[in-house]
């Protein structure tokens, strides 16, 4: 027969094992996004035309400053904002960014929405 001691620690063990498998699943289902992969996107696809981000080189007056845009939306929001951004204001001039593969769009989205 096992001690209290004995269970409470081979409890332990159990849920230990089981927080570190969590973890390793919600890590391999999140794939790690470079932030300098998306401030590099953000430049090079052409939203500095339009955008201004404070420390990023351009001249983006035509739209919203998004130096904090991370402050008032998540990633998932911003990505749905740039693949389909008359779906939140019809009458915008900001076109769909369909040139944009999934991972591009997900380093641009992860790290606009980093700016606080």
């Amino acid at each position: 027969m096992s001690s209290p001691i004995q269970r409470i620690v081979i409890g332990g063990i159990w849920a230990l094992a089981l927080a570190v498998s969590l973890a390793t699943a919600v890590a391999a289902a999140a794939p790690y996004v470079n932030p300098i992969r998306g401030r590099q996107l953000f430049k090079t696809k052409g939203c500095v035309s339009c955008h201004k981000v404070y420390g990023v080189p351009g001249r983006g007056t035509a739209g919203p400053n998004l130096s904090h845009v991370g402050k008032e939306l998540t990633a998932a929001e911003i990505a749905r904002q740039i693949k389909n951004p008359k779906a939140k204001n019809p009458h915008t001039r900001m076109p769909a960014a369909t040139d944009l593969k999934p991972s591009e769009l997900r380093a641009l989205s992860v790290w606009l929405a980093s700016l606080k």
